[in-house]
């Protein structure tokens, strides 16, 4: 069966499989049945299904509505309210069709819902499927798996570049210094949901390996810069902050160089 772009429906089926085994994972660690997490993908999904049919676009399989609900429910607290899941989704749906810069989007659908939503509910971002495991006396990221769906969207630097200043920079807050036991333990803290997922998004970050470099240091050092001013949402605020430069690149720099090719 053909899923509109081949090369795109096989690495949203993987993104969605992963995301998946690491809610079941998350989950079961903390033996909670994530129920918003269902909530958010059928919101998504009807969501995009409408918007789809009021604009009169051509119908499709809506994968990256489920992997939106995935992470909103992800990312949520594991029973927030559905009020609370519900506006995410629509936040990100609306985003995701109406808001854009030279037609790709502006915002990280996921993010840019997540971060009002939770901020108008007064929640915190859990990311409680951004687990680890115990596996002999050794803590280790699961959700590093997702570097997988990071390759075969092709933002797998990005995504490697969000993750290693991340480490330096957890190494820096902690102040464990660059000690064997204090380097492992920062990059066991990484949160590789984040990087290899949301910093890595195919439509909201850069194509060419140096511009995926500058974008997840970019993000990373502003989280890490939000993080020692103790504000909430550094990831999520970090995101959108790169979202929004991106966005203003692709105008106004694309724009410029087209008047000077005329």
């Amino acid at each position: 069966m053909r899923i509109g772009n081949q090369h795109l429906a096989r690495m949203y089926l993987s993104t969605i499989v992963l995301i998946v085994i690491l809610a079941i994972a998350g989950a079961y660690g903390v033996r909670t049945f994530p129920l918003a997490l269902v909530v958010a993908v059928v919101s998504c999904v009807i969501i995009e299904m409408a918007i789809v049919k009021v604009t009169g676009q051509k119908p499709r399989v809506p994968l990256v509505a489920i992997i939106t609900g995935l992470i909103i429910g992800s990312v949520a607290p594991i029973d927030a309210s559905f009020f609370l899941i519900i506006a995410a989704c629509l936040i990100a749906e609306t985003t995701k069709f109406f808001l854009k810069a030279k037609g790709r989007n502006i915002f990280n659908p996921a993010a840019i819902g997540l971060l009002v939503a939770l901020v108008a509910f007064g929640a915190g971002d859990e990311w409680w499927a951004a687990v680890s495991v115990h596996a002999h006396g050794l803590l280790i990221p699961l959700a590093a798996i997702l570097i997988i769906a990071a390759y075969e969207g092709r933002r797998w630097i990005a995504g490697l570049s969000a993750a290693g200043v991340g480490a330096v920079g957890i190494i820096i807050l902690s102040g464990t210094g660059l000690s064997g036991a204090g380097v492992v333990a920062s990059i066991l803290s990484v949160n590789y949901f984040f990087a290899f997922l949301m910093v890595a998004d195919p439509k909201t970050s850069p194509n060419a390996p140096a511009g995926q470099i500058l974008y997840g240091v970019g993000i990373a050092a502003i989280s890490a810069l939000l993080l020692f001013a103790h504000v909430p949402y550094s990831l999520l605020i970090s995101l959108i902050v790169a979202n929004i430069v991106y966005a203003l690149f692709r105008v106004f720099y694309k724009s410029e160089s087209h008047k000077t090719a005329l």
